[in-house]
């Protein structure tokens, strides 16, 4: 089988053909498909046009009989050969019974999980025959993925590591296909659109092509993102740090309501993401008021002396100033609205508040976290 140069690979060989057995686990259905087709194109080539090159087994399952079933389906598809093809690729898609759930907990289909992977790394897969399994719903201190570490450890296997669940996945999806559709778009209004349209690439993308519809293939606004695209809850958790390091009070008690309108939003959570702006603006008003940034305060001063040099080098993830830019540039301009003394006033406020909300769970949670809030931007 001719096969190309392995890429991006987590768990297995980074270079070399494509072993026969795959294993794409991540938190966005969008982008662990995405990487499961590239596995697949290195393994058949050519199996988007041929529908008979891939058996595709359905793991997304909410019974334990269900999970069973699709265990029975890929074993069977694997020792059957297809009659139309030379070769065989069994796609198991989207495992939901690998995790924490229910259905993973129960000890049949962890017996049967067990028994799969030993039958896999004792016998291997026959002549001709790969595997590629693929789910947002695989644990990594499973038995599947265990059973595939192993695997790659001896050259056997691969496993794809997708990630996202971030906002810098979307960012990224989504300046590629700006380019491939030849789309502008500026960093700001970029920067805006993510934070709407929150870190599901799948559901990114499809705002997306909604909103470049709407502007007919034309450059968008930042009018045009709020008119077109939909907001979700993350997207608004995203836009709860940034209308509160606008310093808009009312701003900010208008999106704690939203998101508290929405089944599961905790006020603890929501104070979290508050405290996490506000060590990012610490920081650059610190830096701002000791002299340590260049004139635009967009980034460090190259006047620095060796002490500030390797305190910033020390920083790490934390040194927003090293972040991409449509992450880096909404902060800097924030931060621009603080004082130092601002800063430290707030995080004491919310401070308290985080104390008086872990474990607390009552009806005065709201309360406490819209006081803390008013206090902070007093």
């Amino acid at each position: 089988m001719a096969a190309k140069s392995a890429k991006g690979s987590r768990g297995g060989a980074a270079e070399g053909p494509c072993p026969p057995l795959v294993l794409v686990v991540g938190s966005d259905p969008f982008l662990v498909d995405e990487a499961a087709g590239e596995a697949l194109d290195e393994l058949s080539p050519g199996w988007r046009e041929d529908e008979f090159k891939v058996t595709r087994v359905a793991g997304a399952v909410d019974r334990v009989d269900d999970a069973l079933a699709a265990l029975r389906q890929v074993r069977e598809a694997i020792l059957q050969p297809g009659f139309f093809a030379a070769e065989t690729v069994v796609w198991l898609r989207g495992v939901s019974f690998s995790g924490t759930d229910r259905t993973s907990r129960s000890d049949d289909v962890r017996d049967a999980l067990d028994a799969w992977r030993t039958e896999l790394r004792e016998s291997g897969l026959p002549a001709g025959v790969s595997l590629v399994v693929s789910g947002t719903g695989i644990a990594k201190n499973s038995v599947l993925f265990n059973g595939f570490s192993a695997m790659a450890k001896e050259g056997r296997a691969r496993i794809v590591d997708a990630a996202g669940g971030t906002a810098g996945a979307v960012q990224k999806r989504a300046a590629a296909a700006l380019e491939k559709n030849g789309w502008t778009m500026s960093a700001p209004v970029l920067a805006a659109f993510v934070r709407r349209v929150g870190t599901d690439v799948g559901t990114a993308m499809r705002e997306l092509e909604k909103l470049f519809a709407y502007t007919g293939g034309a450059e968008p606004t930042a009018a045009d993102v709020a008119e077109i695209c939909t907001v979700s809850t993350d997207g608004e958790i995203w836009e709860i740090q940034d209308v509160f390091g606008r310093r808009d009070l009312a701003g900010t008690l208008a999106t704690v309501a939203k998101l508290l309108s929405n089944k599961g939003v905790k006020e603890i959570a929501l104070l979290i993401m508050l405290e996490t702006r506000l060590l990012d603006l610490a920081l650059l008003a610190d830096a701002r008021e000791r002299g340590l940034l260049a004139p635009d305060g967009r980034s460090w001063s190259p006047a620095l002396g060796p002490a500030d040099r390797a305190a910033v080098e020390a920083l790490g993830k934390a040194d927003v100033l090293a972040r991409p830019s449509f992450l880096r540039g909404p902060v800097v301009e924030q931060s621009r609205l603080w004082s130092g003394a601002q800063v430290r006033a707030a995080r004491v406020a919310l401070m308290h508040a985080h104390e008086r909300l872990v474990g607390s769970g009552s009806a005065e949670d709201r309360a406490i976290l819209e006081t803390a809030i008013c206090t902070a931007l007093a």
